[in-house]
């Protein structure tokens, strides 16, 4: 039969079972890597979400910051524009004294 002259010229036959067995183990490899990769992708996805949480932290008080920064920048604006019209005041009336005198 066949079989008998396959293993006699040394070829390898397998059976259902063996067929079978080697399907599971494959499936069962798979099966473990991708719960290996999926782990992985929700580790680097925990990650990322905390350096995102980060990064908004770092924003809000950036922005927070910014905002300080333009009232300062406003109130200075303001200062320098009275201390302007005061300057400009004084040399009306510097100009007039010279005029008098």
């Amino acid at each position: 039969d066949a079989a008998t002259i396959a293993c006699s010229v040394g070829v390898q036959t397998k059976s259902k079972k063996q067929k079978a067995d080697d399907v599971t183990v494959r499936y069962l490899i798979e099966r473990r890597a991708c719960a290996v990769t999926s782990r992985k992708m929700t580790e680097d996805a925990n990650r990322w979400q905390a350096r995102f949480a980060g990064v908004q932290q770092q924003l809000a008080k950036a922005k927070h910051v910014l905002k300080e920064v333009a009232r300062s920048r406003a109130i200075a604006l303001a200062k320098v524009a009275a201390l302007q019209s005061e300057n400009d005041a004084l040399k009306l009336q510097l100009q007039r004294c010279q005029c008098k005198n």
